[in-house]
């Protein structure tokens, strides 16, 4: 099964272009973000915990940990509710959430039963065995319980998780009758070597657009920062860690869309992707209307001190992309 990932600093086009790719008839688009994979406590911690910084108590703090994530993207029906009302009133009043009180999520496009089933076959690859107790120093459990797990090689390990994750994308992507599956969480592009270790065949487009306009969207979100310096570095850390990124990635690996392109040619650019991806440019995917990008919206939207400061902090970062400091 084929995966392809898309990323970017966030509000620069990711789940824009996941619509896009998503109407193609051999493309499965998640209707959310996977998180599991790339977020703390998630497969991005877990590999490592079983393989080369193993250890008894962290590989077992992992898996607790891992397994109190996945029913969190995955809550009971009730729970789950009461978490998207509370999330929603929350919002409101200007509070953080709960962990992954999402709209939607893996209880929204497969059963239970297939869920279950996934996780519980991963953990029994990965638990030798478990007993009653506890690590002194591993928190309050009314039930508590010790996992045993042996050190993996973290090629082996990586294989198993990338198996793991296949497994439970394959329900969704049979249903839709596809072929291949696509996540549009931002960060992506900061984990792009771990997701090649899981899924060598894999391929991420990174979608970037005027670090401005992307100050200029983030002043608009509760996650932003509180200035334009805030948000300045923030982008720029993000996109020098992608830089890394790359060093580490095979040829023809990933493909980067500068989006303002995307929005003045878009055949040509999804032709282009198209051809990246390896599948037929379907014209159906021409039906998202992309000419409401608000290309530009920064020389509108931040004051001349704030472009002033943008402009410093990402100098280089906007030369490295082809946008003029003025």
């Amino acid at each position: 099964m084929r995966q392809i990932f898309i990323g970017g600093t966030g509000r620069s086009g990711t789940t824009i272009m996941s619509k896009i790719l998503g109407l193609h008839s051999e493309i499965y688009r998640y209707p959310f973000e996977t998180r599991f994979m790339i977020d703390p406590h998630g497969l991005i911690d877990l590999v490592p915990a079983l393989s080369d910084q193993w250890s008894p108590w962290k590989a077992d703090r992992a898996i607790r940990d891992f397994e109190e994530m996945m029913w969190e993207v995955y809550p009971p029906a009730i729970r789950g509710t009461f978490r998207r009302i509370g999330g929603h009133i929350l919002t409101k009043l200007g509070t953080s959430l709960p962990r992954y009180a999402l709209w939607i999520s893996y209880r929204d496009i497969m059963p239970r039963k297939v869920f279950t089933k996934e996780l519980d076959e991963f953990t029994g690859k990965i638990v030798d065995r478990e007993f009653k107790g506890f690590w002194i120093g591993s928190g309050l459990h009314l039930s508590p319980k010790v996992y045993v797990a042996r050190s993996f090689k973290r090629e082996e390990i990586a294989r198993i998780s990338g198996d793991f994750v296949n497994g439970i994308s394959s329900y969704p992507v049979k249903k839709a009758g596809k072929k291949m599956w696509l996540d549009h969480t931002p960060f992506n592009i900061l984990h792009a070597s771990f997701l090649h270790e899981m899924f060598p065949e894999m391929k991420l487009i990174h979608i970037y657009r005027d670090p401005r306009d992307v100050i200029s969207s983030y002043k608009t979100k509760s996650w932003g920062g509180n200035s334009a310096h805030d948000n300045a570095v923030w982008i720029r850390n993000i996109l020098e860690k992608w830089e890394d990124e790359k060093k580490s990635l095979p040829d023809g690996t990933y493909y980067e869309v500068r989006m303002e392109a995307a929005i003045k040619s878009p055949e040509k650019e999804l032709r282009k992707i198209c051809d990246f991806l390896g599948v037929g440019f379907e014209k159906k995917m021409m039906n998202i209307d992309l000419s409401k990008g608000h290309v530009g919206r920064w020389k509108k939207d931040l004051k001349p001190d704030e472009i002033k400061v943008a402009n410093e902090v990402l100098g280089e970062t906007l030369e490295r992309y082809g946008y003029s400091r003025t």
